[in-house]
């Protein structure tokens, strides 16, 4: 029965609003599935990616960066290819840089072991990402390091073990030196930074660096401000707070370390085998600790850089020169 002004609804009518219901419904599904399945796609390549290297870094350009404590020290804000940083992530592969007050080269690779080898696969690569400092803005050049010494080498396979820690100046010339292993032997290959060719072998004994006694230096505690010490950078952790000496040095400088992908590095400055800014570093160091506090604080000799053939405590530079033994050879990654 219908009141007065109520009009009957016909089954069409109905029929219709069902029908249009399910198929609005069927497309949401059909979006919810289609997407999940994009989701899962893009899970399965990041894990895919991450499965198979075991290093992987991503490519980076320096954005900003600034000197400090007179050309002895540098912070750099890394700008990272987001997509590479995004499939890289996950192995938190460690970032190997070498520099000085003229060049920053960072070590760049996507390997599927720990070492690079002739017969790479063709997604592996090794790279020296070489930035000229010298020119206000920096000057960026790729050298591909794999290719570079297969050209080199010619039909001889290799790998490339690491690099030392030093870029060494000769005849105003600077070098950075890799450790390969060839014909299961050991050799050392120099490459010009300049020119970015191979300048030839070297014998162990003429890269040994003196006055490098900074480097056999350890600290018992080098976490104390969420600043850590590794290799030759300085890295911020989670408990970073800003509570830094730099902050009261170089104000401007401290604003650019603060930020999320930046870095400082000890710029070593070695020349004919001399490592001429040893303690000056170790003033860079005290730039990342709380204030007031010093290196020397916790600072002690290994056992095997002694003097005493036992781990010793070392109070300034003083006793750190008379107390280091001069067997630290060379530096490696």
């Amino acid at each position: 029965m219908l009141f007065k002004g109520e009009k009957k609804i016909s089954g069409k009518v109905i029929l219709y609003s069902c029908l249009f219901v399910v198929l609005i419904f069927s497309l949401f599904s059909l979006y919810q599935f289609s997407h999940h399945k994009e989701i899962s796609k893009a899970t399965q390549s990041d894990k895919q990616t991450t499965q198979k290297f075991a290093i992987y870094n991503p490519k980076a350009s320096i954005k900003n960066y600034e000197f400090i404590n007179n050309k002895n020290g540098i912070v750099v804000e890394w700008d990272y290819d987001r997509n590479e940083l995004k499939e890289s992530k996950k192995l938190e592969s460690p970032e190997w840089i070498r520099a000085n007050s003229d060049y920053l080269v960072r070590i760049r690779k996507r390997l599927r072991s720990d070492t690079a080898m002739k017969d790479m696969k063709k997604d592996e690569y090794y790279y020296l990402d070489v930035f000229d400092l010298t020119p206000k803005v920096p000057v960026k050049h790729e050298l591909n390091l794999w290719k570079t010494l297969t050209d080199y080498l010619d039909k001889d396979d290799f790998k490339i073990l690491s690099t030392l820690s030093i870029i060494q100046k000769k005849e105003n010339e600077d070098y950075i030196i890799i450790k390969i292993e060839q014909s299961n032997r050991t050799k050392f290959l120099s490459i010009n930074l300049r020119t970015l060719k191979v300048k030839g072998e070297e014998t162990e004994e003429s890269l040994s660096v003196q006055n490098n006694a900074v480097l056999a230096l350890s600290q018992s505690n080098d976490y104390k401000a969420g600043v850590l010490l590794w290799d030759n950078q300085f890295v911020k952790n989670d408990d970073y707070s800003g509570d830094i000496q730099l902050k009261n040095t170089n104000f401007s400088a401290y604003q650019l370390f603060s930020k999320k992908d930046s870095v400082a590095y000890r710029l070593m400055s070695s020349e004919n085998g001399q490592l001429t800014n040893g303690s000056e570093l170790l003033e860079v160091s005290n730039e990342f600790l709380k204030p007031g506090e010093s290196v020397f604080d916790d600072a002690y000799l290994p056992a095997k850089w002694s003097t005493k053939g036992v781990d010793t405590k070392i109070a300034n530079y003083d006793e750190l020169m008379r107390y280091y033994n001069n067997k630290m050879v060379y530096y490696l990654d």
